[in-house]
């Protein structure tokens, strides 16, 4: 679980702080001083990069930390986190605060009201389901995604992680991009019972529809209607609730 985040400006002074899952509050002092100088050890490295997390676990927990040109993102979470998924959302996070507050962040004023939209952009990233379903999950979506595929005059299906990476299906890697930022913009909420989002890529109007921490994303040939993917796409997100609940 993510107990603590960050965002630290270049020179090191914490712009933005809150806490998860019932920590109590927290305030820009209680990050702690061998955190900060680990930041401050790796934003002067030469060797650190943009979109790569580093983490390390001190005191019983793990301090990950993701830096961009004018910002650095810091989550303290549990030590059992999963790591893999952890460093998929943040990147997917940093993205975010990047493209919506990068320019703001690198001479923000103090000025609350150019950064009150960090909330919901945490809580889009944040507070998703970020476990990878079980490999016995695995194996039946990709069993429905194969069965889908033989009876149905599709283009491509797919079921993809939290964060747009593909678990299992045939959807074309210049696809998957498309449907990330559509994935990691939170406009795709949870609920196989409401009408799946229709994104057009590349000439293809792609359904998709989001059941518990998995996307699924269908679309039909070019010169079919879009309803046999409407359809598709329902079926199997129906099949995996069902699985997944169970």
């Amino acid at each position: 679980m993510i107990l603590r985040a960050y965002i630290l400006n270049n020179s090191g002074e914490p712009v933005y702080w809150r806490t998860y899952e019932g920590v109590g509050s927290v305030s820009e002092n209680d990050l702690p001083a061998h955190v900060l100088a680990c930041a401050t050890l790796f934003h002067s490295s030469e060797g650190t990069t943009s979109d790569r997390v580093y983490t390390l676990e001190q005191s019983g927990v793990n301090w990950s930390y993701l830096f961009f040109e004018s910002f650095a993102v810091i989550l303290m979470s549990a030590a059992d986190e999963n790591l893999v998924a952890l460093k998929r959302m943040m990147i997917s996070l940093g993205r975010a605060i990047a493209n919506e507050y990068g320019e703001i962040l690198k001479s923000w004023n103090g000025n609350i009201g150019e950064i009150e939209g960090l909330d919901s952009l945490f809580d889009q990233h944040v507070g998703i389901d970020l476990d990878i379903p079980s490999d016995e999950i695995l194996d039946l979506a990709k069993g429905i995604i194969e069965s889908t595929l033989e009876a149905k005059e599709l283009a491509y299906a797919g079921v993809l992680d939290v964060h747009g990476q593909m678990l299992v299906g045939n959807v074309p890697e210049n696809h998957l991009s498309s449907i990330q930022q559509e994935i990691s913009s939170g406009m795709i909420q949870p609920g196989v019972d409401m009408v799946p989002s229709a994104v057009e890529v590349m000439g293809y109007s792609v359904q998709i529809l989001k059941v518990k921490s998995v996307t699924v994303a269908v679309a039909a040939q070019k010169d079919e209607s879009r309803i046999i993917a409407v359809q598709a796409v329902s079926e199997i997100a129906d099949a995996l609730n069902n699985a997944m609940s169970d």
